[in-house]
C-alpha cells in the first residue's frame, strides 16, 4: 500500500486538495478524495515514484515547488 495527501496552500492556508490526479510509477493513476488523500493498494515492495499527473491536473491548480518529506 502506498498512500499520501495533497494539500492546497492558497492564501497561506493548508487545505485538502480534492480531485488531484496522482501517478505511481507513471502507470497507475488515482485521484485524491475530499480529504486530499490518495491510495494505491496492492503495490509490490520496493522503490516507487509517486508524482502529480501534471498533464491531467485541473487548470485551477498550480503544482508549486516540490517538497520532500
Amino acid at each position: 500500500l502506498v498512500e499520501g495527501f495533497v494539500h492546497d496552500l492558497t492564501g497561506g492556508r493548508r487545505t485538502p486538495a480534492a480531485g488531484v490526479p496522482v501517478w505511481i510509477d507513471g502507470s497507475r493513476l488515482e485521484r485524491t478524495d475530499e480529504w486530499g488523500r490518495f491510495r494505491f493498494p496492492d503495490v509490490p515492495e520496493g522503490p516507487h515514484k509517486v508524482a502529480l499527473a501534471l498533464k491531467e491536473l485541473p487548470a485551477n491548480f498550480e503544482p508549486g515547488p516540490i517538497l520532500s518529506v
